[in-house]
């Protein structure tokens, strides 16, 4: 069994609540590549989609922005 901190899933939320300023898909698939996590355009859209929906997310537009909750 793969340790939390080494699963890609972990590491992709990671890189996403890190933001501090409002992003974009694009900017996090870039993250994504860098680092090889092994997702694809889509599957990153669905998981960003799915942390909007538990509303950790915010969507203005076409950018994304951690909640304020979250933010504190």
């Amino acid at each position: 069994m793969v340790p939390v901190k080494e699963s890609p899933i972990y590491e992709l939320v990671q890189i996403v609540l890190s933001k501090s300023e409002p992003f974009t898909i694009d900017q996090i698939l870039i993250e994504v590549k860098k680092k090889q996590l092994g997702f694809d355009d889509d599957d990153v859209k669905r998981r960003i989609d799915r942390l909007r929906d538990a509303g950790v997310l915010r969507k203005t537009g076409v950018r994304y922005a951690r909640t304020e909750l979250i933010a504190r």
